[in-house]
């Protein structure tokens, strides 16, 4: 699928957040994949997140692991108030 509904986000502790964006990358054949965090994945239920979220660090994860080209990432952070 190129859409992966996330309850939390990935623990920055380990590389899951490498290992699914290659994932991601891999079964789109390069296209756009989308992960959604702060969604349930069964009912898709809004959850939102932790304000303290910072992607900067998955992004430095895979600029570490993963040789160039790197699949483009991009995020946006949507307020639910």
């Amino acid at each position: 699928s190129d859409v992966d509904y996330m309850e939390k986000p990935w623990n920055p502790k380990n590389q899951e957040f490498v290992r699914d964006v290659c994932a991601m990358y891999n079964t789109t054949g390069g296209e756009c994949g989308y992960f959604l965090l702060g969604v349930r994945d069964k009912t898709r239920e809004l959850v939102g997140l932790d304000a303290d979220f910072d992607d900067a660090v998955f992004m430095e994860q895979l600029r570490e692991c993963v040789v160039p080209p790197w699949p483009r990432v991009r995020t946006w952070h949507v307020d639910m108030d």
